[in-house]
């Protein structure tokens, strides 16, 4: 006993903290009690009964030491939160930490400059299982047997309270997974019932599909009010024990940017429908977002002529078949788009690309090719995700973009080939059976280049893919028999076309005309390129010059700048034709297209010859290293002495903007736009030198 009032007296100060480890305890009452009475004044004892702690219950043990008082914490056997609360106090006590976690709803943040003397003691009291491996020091000791007896008998007549807390220690711990996570509502059954995530004012009992809900939305926030249900017998102990677990499953979580498998890709994606996102999903990320129609071949060469005519007349076959036969199906004439929609979604070569306003559906035809995965693959399936609301397609107010950005008979989209596409959302009235649009709740683009798609709009969502593992949930109409229905006319009017179409053979087409590539050439770097933010500036840059020139009463030099820009991007494209766009840190720029314009702009402002493009060069790609853009522009050493000069210097920097598109530095890009911008607003004050 002597050797415990020496232990007490070092280790159970103000703002310290000691655990014991007592194998044996006749009457664990009297064992406090006893130890109450070694203790500074006043004790409180706790008795913990489990591995996890409830809303309130962390502030009730920590409040009696913020007050000075002493706690006594008891535990049976080795409990890692009691273990990891004593550590947390012992190190403050040394000065070690501050802010602390205990366990979920259980921190503490203690100011070092208050008087430590203010603090209580604590003292863990672990009856059986051995010293915890991850305490070490002298304030962790055995209590010996020999001094249990004393301690009981010292306890005499009187007993000190022990607070019970109500965690419970679970028999068996639900295994929590991302899939068990995302297919929950499952156990409910496979039809969707309405989900209620109320936790108060709350009569009806809670169901799985409602705690998947909560765990989805703010499962830390409602814990304290499913405790109160619990106790009113309205969320039953498996879904209790579930919820905890998984309370825990997703605070420790710790994901990658590619991730593990396509539920998790699903858990921790699927809000993203709350925000009107519609979704694609593919099943390699080297397979590009291409329509069926104008895909590479399937040996994996470009598409030729030959093979786009095949597709073609393929598509066209079933078309005119179910166009003469629509009466007959569905009882009604429907719209061109309606029935390239119905072939789209029938497996024949169509100009649409179609998405998906459901993540699981998304998710769903990301891992159907899962079933013809090894165990020895590696694959990385994608979702890719866009908002067909973003000013991305609509670039402010749904201006026609061919006329808005150009001047006189110059537009900018058609010179460039830039080609955003345009959203549809097809929904034929036709019977449900043949309705694979509806049951996968598509819409579709149509009119795009891959290249300014990924460039203006796409995000993705990358997975890794399990052999044989297909996302399914029947509860949501995400399983092959409902997406994609072989029992229908007109999927046998498709079988039936198809199989004669491979009757019938190739069409004619001359081999080497057929061998023809369909030029596929790009004049936009694929990375930061920014393209909306250039295209929505690029629309204010020419309505402001426009505006400019009419008020300038300069009028004739509209036509001259139309052939300008026309001739820049004609050359630019020819460029790229030939694959001989600038390719950053590889080599030479080619600025034959940018030095023809900027002399041409020369010669009609009247600069002298050389002039603008001196003033512009450091400023090109290559020569602008020192330069961050910040989105403003450089600063110019000189500044326009009349409205031509303005004019020809805000089209040479607007053209030194898309030279740095081309070598996909886009901020830049973005930059330049601006200060060309800057230099037509500025009209009217101009510096006393010229150009």
């Amino acid at each position: 006993m002597a050797d415990l009032h020496e232990y007490f007296k070092y280790y159970a100060k103000p703002g310290e903290a000691c655990y014991l480890v007592c194998e044996h305890a006749k009457l664990l009452e009297a064992v406090v009690t006893g130890l109450s009475l070694l203790l500074p004044d006043p004790v409180r004892a706790f008795h913990f009964q489990g591995d996890y702690i409830l809303p309130g219950e962390g502030d009730r043990l920590l409040q009696p030491l913020l007050k000075g008082e002493t706690v006594v914490l008891v535990c049976y056997g080795h409990t890692p939160l009691c273990a990891t609360f004593a550590d947390r106090w012992h190190r403050y006590g040394k000065g070690d930490i501050g802010y602390t976690k205990v366990a979920r709803h259980f921190y503490f943040n203690l100011n070092r400059s208050k008087a430590q003397e203010k603090r209580g003691a604590l003292v863990v009291l672990q009856i059986t299982g051995g010293f915890p491996p991850e305490l070490i020091g002298s304030w962790v000791r055995r209590l010996d047997d020999d001094d249990i007896p004393h301690i009981e008998e010292a306890s005499g007549q009187s007993s000190t309270p022990i607070i019970k807390l109500r965690s419970r220690m679970r028999m068996t711990e639900p295994r929590v997974t991302m899939k068990d996570l995302c297919l929950l509502h499952l156990r409910d059954g496979t039809t969707l019932r309405p989900i209620d995530t109320r936790t108060v004012d709350r009569d009806s009992p809670v169901t799985w599909a409602d705690l998947q809900e909560m765990l989805r939305k703010d499962w830390s926030a409602v814990e304290a009010d499913l405790e109160i249900l619990r106790q009113r017998g309205l969320i039953d102990n498996e879904k209790w024990e579930y919820y905890l677990a998984a309370c825990d499953y997703i605070e420790e979580y710790k994901g990658s940017e590619i991730r593990s498998n396509i539920y998790e890709a699903v858990w921790l994606h699927e809000f993203l429908e709350d925000g009107e996102a519609v979704f694609r999903g593919q099943g390699d990320i080297q397979w590009r977002l291409d329509t069926t129609l104008f895909r590479g071949k399937s040996d994996g060469t470009p598409l030729d002529v030959g093979t786009l005519y095949e597709r073609i007349r393929f598509t066209n076959e079933f078309l005119t078949e179910l166009g003469s036969r629509q009466q007959e199906f569905f009882g009604a004439q429907l719209k061109e788009n309606e029935l390239l929609a119905i072939a789209q979604h029938y497996g024949f070569p169509t100009s649409l690309l179609d998405f998906t306003r459901s993540f699981r559906v998304a998710a769903f035809f990301a891992t159907l090719d899962a079933r013809r995965i090894s165990d020895t693959d590696e694959m990385i399936g994608a979702i890719y995700w866009l908002k067909p609301t973003h000013t991305e397609f609509q670039l402010q107010n749904e201006e026609n973009l061919e006329e808005a950005i150009g001047i006189e008979k110059f537009h900018l989209l058609h010179e460039t080939g830039i080609r955003l596409g345009k959203w549809q959302y097809i929904e034929p009235n036709i019977p449900e059976e043949d309705n694979r649009i509806a049951r996968q709740k598509g819409v579709f683009i149509e009119g795009y280049q891959v290249r300014d798609l990924r460039q203006i709009a796409i995000e993705r969502v990358y997975f890794h893919q399990q052999p044989g593992e297909v996302f399914e949930d029947p509860a949501a109409g995400v399983t092959e028999s409902i997406l994609l229905p072989d029992r229908s006319r007109v999927n046998d009017l498709a079988k039936e076309v198809k199989s004669r179409f491979k009757s019938v053979g190739q069409g004619k087409v001359q081999t080497e005309l057929g061998r023809t590539l369909v030029p596929a050439a790009g004049i936009i770097g694929s990375i930061g390129a920014e393209l909306y933010s250039q295209l929505d500036e690029g629309k204010h840059f020419f309505k402001k010059l426009k505006g400019l020139i009419a008020d300038s009463g300069n009028s004739s030099i509209l036509e001259h700048l139309d052939s300008i820009f026309k001739d820049y991007f004609q050359g630019v494209r020819s460029l790229a034709d030939i694959g001989n766009l600038p390719i950053p840190g590889q080599g030479e720029y080619d600025l034959t297209s940018l030095k023809l314009a900027v002399s041409r702009l020369e010669e009609e402002a009247g600069i002298e010859k050389g002039h603008l493009w001196k003033l512009i060069s450091e400023f090109i790609p290559g020569n602008d290293k020192d330069w961050q853009p910040m989105y403003r522009g450089p600063e110019m050493s000189q500044t326009p002495a009349n409205d031509r000069e303005r004019i020809a210097l805000a089209c040479a920097l607007y053209l030194v903007g898309w030279e740095h598109l081309f070598t996909v530095n886009g901020w830049k890009a973005r930059g330049f736009c601006r200060k060309a911008l800057n230099v037509l607003y500025s009209f009217g004050g101009a510096g006393p030198t010229g150009i």
